[in-house]
């Protein structure tokens, strides 16, 4: 294996709206990571987690440009609700033939959210190195839209994924404004949210 801390490094920060806790459910829970995994152009069709220090973990992703992608890896370090360490490595790619990247995922709380930073160290190459701070922005950056969204809605103390996956945008209004939890009309930032998430979903 080459050694991941030489070359090759990115990193992606960004602020969300929900605490560390949730953030953290978010990264290492199967049924939420295919609700909002991956930059837009990508969905995930599965997504297996064995969460434990040496457990695997391997998740398909369709890809609008390449179809479908497999990316597994093993923990190295899990501190809940804060860090976790996982190798990173594309499946059928000859450029990642002994290649075993290393992601760090950190979350801090901040102003009543979470700072989370992606930090993937040991890429192939600078053409990798390229793709993926694209494709680990496109990921937080969808993050960060639910995150807005359902603060807003619902408030921080309840952070629920799978309520914004979906693409009917009226029904997801009409059911925010039916709710006893927000009873009251959208503004216009979350009616841009919730446009930009059902574009994200849409692919």
């Amino acid at each position: 294996m080459k050694n991941p801390e030489t070359s090759n490094s990115i990193r992606v920060k960004r602020f969300i709206n929900s605490s560390p806790e949730s953030v953290f459910r978010a990264w290492t829970t199967p049924g939420q990571i295919k609700q909002w995994f991956g930059p837009p152009a990508c969905r995930p069709v599965d997504a297996q987690i064995d969460l434990r220090v040496g457990g695997e973990y391997r998740f398909r992703i369709l890809s609008e440009e390449s179809g479908e992608l497999t990316v597994r890896g093993e923990y190295r370090e899990i501190t809940h609700p804060s860090r976790l360490v996982l190798t990173w490595q594309w499946e059928d790619d000859p450029d990642w033939a002994g290649v075993e990247s290393i992601v760090t995922l950190e979350a801090t709380a901040r102003d009543g959210g979470a700072e989370v930073q992606v930090a993937h160290d040991g890429l192939p190459s600078e053409v990798h190195a390229e793709r993926h701070a694209h494709g680990w922005s496109g990921t937080l950056d969808k993050l960060s839209i639910r995150g807005e969204v359902i603060s807003e809605l619902c408030g921080r103390d309840r952070f629920v994924w799978n309520e914004l996956v979906t693409t009917d945008l009226n029904a997801a209004k009409a059911f925010y404004e039916g709710s006893s939890a927000g009873r009251r009309n959208l503004s216009a930032r979350t009616t841009s949210c919730l446009k930009r998430t059902g574009r994200m979903l849409a692919g």
